[in-house]
C-alpha cells in the first residue's frame, strides 16, 4: 500500500502483461456493489484489460463539523479505513483468481465529485457503476453518483441494475418503478 496523494491510496496492484483497456468500478459496501462487480466480470471485463477498483470515502465539510461523520473521530476514520481495505482486497482476490490486472483505490473527498476526478484522470476506457436507489440503507444516494457520472466522466459509464431476481435474493428495497431485467447503458459518448 502506498499513497498517491493525500486523498488517494493504492491499496493493492498487480502487474498487467498488455493492457488493451482499463475498466473502473466503483464499490461501495452495498449489495448493489456485488450484483455490479459480478455484471462487469461476466459481461465487460477481458482478459487483457486493467481493472482500477475504486472505493470513495466521504469527507463532507457539513457532516464532519456536525461531529456526526467518521472522519471527525480518528478511531472511527481509522476503522472505516480498514473496512474499505478488507472490502476492495476482497473484490481485488477475485480478479486475482480469475487472472485480470488490478489497482484498487481508496480515495477520501466528496463521493461524486472524487470518484469523477480520478476515473478522468486515469483515463479509463469505461466506468461500471451500480444503479443506486436499490439499497434501503441509501435509497438515493448512489443513484445521484451514477448520474453524476453520466454527466461528468469523460468515458462511457456504465449503470448495471439489478434483475428483479437478485432484487428478491439480496433482499434490496423495491424500486419503483419497477426495473427491467437488463443492464442499461445510460450513455456512451460517440
Amino acid at each position: 500500500m502506498h499513497a498517491n496523494d493525500s486523498n488517494t491510496t493504492t491499496l493493492l496492484r498487480s502487474e498487467p502483461t498488455q493492457v488493451q483497456r482499463t475498466i473502473a468500478i466503483a464499490l461501495d459496501d452495498s449489495k448493489l456493489a456485488q450484483v455490479t462487480f459480478d455484471h462487469a466480470m461476466a459481461n465487460i471485463v477481458r482478459p487483457d484489460d486493467l481493472v482500477v477498483l475504486i472505493h470513495v470515502q466521504s469527507n463532507d465539510a457539513s457532516v464532519i463539523l456536525s461531529g456526526l461523520h467518521p472522519l471527525h473521530d480518528k478511531a472511527v476514520a481509522d476503522a472505516h479505513r480498514e473496512s474499505a481495505h478488507v472490502l476492495l482486497k476482497h473484490y481485488a482476490a477475485r480478479l486475482s483468481e480469475a487472472k485480470i490486472a488490478f489497482t484498487a483505490l481508496y480515495l477520501i473527498g466528496p463521493i461524486k465529485e472524487a470518484l469523477v476526478q480520478k476515473v478522468n484522470d486515469l483515463r479509463v476506457s469505461a466506468l461500471v457503476v451500480g444503479a443506486g436507489g436499490v439499497d434501503s440503507k441509501r435509497p438515493a444516494f448512489l443513484g445521484s453518483v451514477a448520474d453524476y457520472c453520466i454527466h461528468y466522466c469523460e468515458c462511457p459509464v456504465l449503470v448495471v441494475k439489478p434483475t428483479a431476481e437478485q432484487i428478491k435474493e439480496l433482499h434490496l428495497a423495491p424500486v419503483h418503478p419497477p426495473l427491467l431485467d437488463a443492464p442499461t447503458v445510460l450513455r456512451m459518448p460517440m
